[in-house]
C-alpha cells in the first residue's frame, strides 16, 4: 500500500466517523488509552453445554451464550470511510475481533487472525476485526502494513459505538466490552453462540475446529 493511497484511505474514514458517532455524539469514549474498571469479574455467568467444541485462548476459555439471542447489528466503519454492519455478511459464520492497536495482546494475535481469514475466509467464514483505536485509519491502516497483514479488512470504530461497559451500561445495539481482545462468535442464522476473552492462539487445532464446527461440513 503506498503512503499516498494510505493517506486518502485515511481521510475518507475520518469522514464517514460524523455519521457513525451522530446517534451518540455525546456520550464520553469508552476508552481513552487504557481500558478502565472492566476484567474478568464482570464476566456474566453464562450456562455451559457441550452443544460446542470448547477451546481456550488467553486463560480464559471459550464462554457459550444460553439462550442464543440475535447479535445486534453493530455499525462500524471501512477504510473508505464507509458505514458497515454485521448485516453485511448475513449467512456466514463471524468472528468478530474487538482490538486496539495500544493492547499488546491484541496486536500480538492479529497475524493469527489474518492467516485465519485467508486460510478459512471465504463464504462460510468471515473475520470481523473491529479497531477501537480513536485516531482510527491512521492508527491501523500504518499497522497492517507493518505487520504485512493483507487477508484481513480494516474495520475502524473510533467513537467506539460498537460496544458497551459496565460503566456506561447495556446498550442493545452494541456488544459487551469485557476485555481487551475480545472475540463474538455469530452463526449463521445471526446468533451470538459465545465469546472469548483475551488473545488466542487462532493457528491452534481448538478454534479452528470450533469455526469448522460451526460453519458446518461445507467450511
Amino acid at each position: 500500500m503506498s503512503r499516498r493511497r494510505g493517506d486518502r484511505r485515511a481521510v475518507a474514514a475520518a469522514a464517514g466517523v460524523a455519521r457513525l458517532a451522530a446517534p451518540r455524539s455525546r456520550r464520553r469514549l469508552l476508552v481513552d488509552g487504557a481500558l478502565l474498571g472492566l476484567g474478568l469479574s464482570w464476566l456474566p455467568a453464562a450456562a455451559r453445554s457441550a452443544s460446542l467444541p470448547s477451546f481456550s485462548g488467553g486463560g480464559a476459555p471459550f464462554v457459550e451464550e444460553s439462550p442464543k439471542e440475535p447479535a445486534p447489528s453493530i455499525r462500524f466503519l471501512d477504510d473508505g470511510g464507509h458505514v458497515r454492519s454485521l448485516d453485511d455478511f448475513a449467512g456466514r459464520v463471524l468472528l468478530v475481533n474487538i482490538w486496539a492497536t495500544w493492547c499488546p495482546p491484541c496486536v500480538g494475535e492479529m497475524p493469527a487472525l489474518d492467516r485465519m481469514q485467508r486460510d478459512l475466509g471465504g463464504s462460510d467464514l468471515q473475520v470481523v476485526p473491529i479497531s477501537i483505536d480513536r485516531p482510527g485509519a491512521a492508527a491501523v491502516l500504518p499497522f497492517y502494513q507493518g505487520e504485512g497483514i493483507a487477508a484481513l479488512p480494516v474495520f475502524l470504530d473510533p467513537v467506539q459505538a460498537t460496544v458497551y461497559s459496565r460503566s456506561t451500561g447495556r446498550r442493545p445495539d452494541a456488544l459487551p466490552l469485557y476485555g481487551l481482545p475480545v472475540s463474538f462468535f455469530v452463526d449463521r442464522r445471526g446468533r451470538l453462540v459465545g465469546y472469548l476473552v483475551g488473545a488466542a492462539d487462532w493457528d491452534a487445532d481448538g478454534p479452528r475446529r470450533f469455526l469448522r464446527h460451526l460453519a458446518g461440513p461445507s467450511a
